[in-house]
């Protein structure tokens, strides 16, 4: 028991100064995208889009390293992946995207600090539709 105790402690120390130094790399970068939405469907499927809402995929960002899809990552891993190879000014998180991924948005607003937001009942929100609005409108932001 103890050596697992003290196994979880090292990997939880790792991760906090993994997070510093994405936060400390990201902080230093000129912003690729102005803006992304993260939105997440009713069974909980993904979309990210950036503020021209093209969907943003992994497979889509030439600096995203294809193999991470192949070795099996979880979708936290993708999504935060994903968010810090588009180098954006600001993330807007929408309706039900921390009760689905907590651990990512934790992490993402960790490494983004002070660029992280939470929509408030934008209208695509409130209308809960499965897919994206062709047009982000509307938004009501609640920052973290």
């Amino acid at each position: 028991i103890v050596e697992d105790a003290l196994e979880q402690f090292i990997i939880n120390n790792q991760h906090r100064h993994f997070l510093k130094f994405l936060r400390y790399y990201i902080e230093r970068q000129e912003p690729e995208t102005e803006m992304v939405h993260i939105f997440v469907d009713a069974v909980g499927d993904l979309t990210i889009v950036n503020n021209f809402s093209n969907e943003i995929t992994p497979q889509r960002l030439e600096a995203f390293p294809v193999d991470c899809l192949e070795q099996g990552f979880d979708n936290e891993d993708l999504l935060i992946s994903t968010i810090v190879a588009t180098f954006p000014r600001l993330i807007v998180a929408h309706k039900g995207v921390k009760e689905y991924f907590p651990r990512a948005i934790d992490a993402l607003m960790r490494i983004f600090k002070g660029r992280f937001v939470f929509c408030c009942n934008c209208l695509q929100c409130k209308q809960e539709l499965k897919s994206v609005f062709p047009k982000i409108r509307h938004l009501s932001l609640r920052n973290t």
